[in-house]
């Protein structure tokens, strides 16, 4: 249960806190990027991005099934993935700066 690899708690906290250092700094509120995503296309052009994209897009129908099915854990198993792919791009990328 307190193993920072694998589909934990903690891990899942360690990744969320890490994509908030990210959003940290870059220097911009949420604000900020609430607007830059309003008004600024943004072209998905890596296969990378596109993967992670398709993942977050799969949001609503986990979330219908985990309430038709009354189970929550594949809520958390959506999460789970989304923070692996995460952190294999913060490995290979530089994210901040570019």
């Amino acid at each position: 249960m307190l193993d920072p690899r694998g589909n934990t708690a903690i891990y899942l906290i360690y990744a969320y806190v890490r994509m908030c250092s990210i959003i940290r700094k870059s220097g911009l509120t949420s604000e900020q990027i609430t607007e830059l995503a309003r008004n600024k296309p943004y072209k998905i052009t890596h296969p990378d991005e596109r993967i992670l994209a398709a993942m977050l897009i799969k949001f609503y129908d986990v979330l219908n099934d985990s309430v038709e099915e009354l189970a929550v854990n594949k809520i958390t198993d959506y999460i789970f993935d989304i923070c692996v792919k995460v952190q294999e791009n913060y490995k290979k990328y530089r994210i901040v700066g570019d």
